[in-house]
């Protein structure tokens, strides 16, 4: 990411003193992913605002249970009924 992109923080004490944090690859990018944990969370809180909670339950089990079963068709099912 260009220097002139990174987000910047700066925050200034009553005594004027300042703190100042850039960060340089965004939460969710190649250089810092997100945890599993975090992906998780991300998508109950979208996908939270659109269905049930237990549609978005199994929703979230199957897409993270992918890669074990290497098969999307029972998961693209689920996804046709959301």
């Amino acid at each position: 990411m260009p220097a002139t992109e990174e987000p910047v923080v700066t925050v200034t004490g009553t005594a004027g003193r300042r703190w100042v944090r850039r960060i340089t690859q965004a939460s969710g990018s190649p250089g810092n992913p997100l945890t599993e944990p975090a992906v998780r969370e991300k998508f109950r809180a979208l996908a939270g605002r659109v269905l049930a909670p237990e549609r978005t339950r199994v929703l979230e089990d199957a897409a993270f249970g992918l890669a074990a079963t290497g098969d999307v068709r029972e998961f693209a099912g689920l996804l046709a009924g959301a």
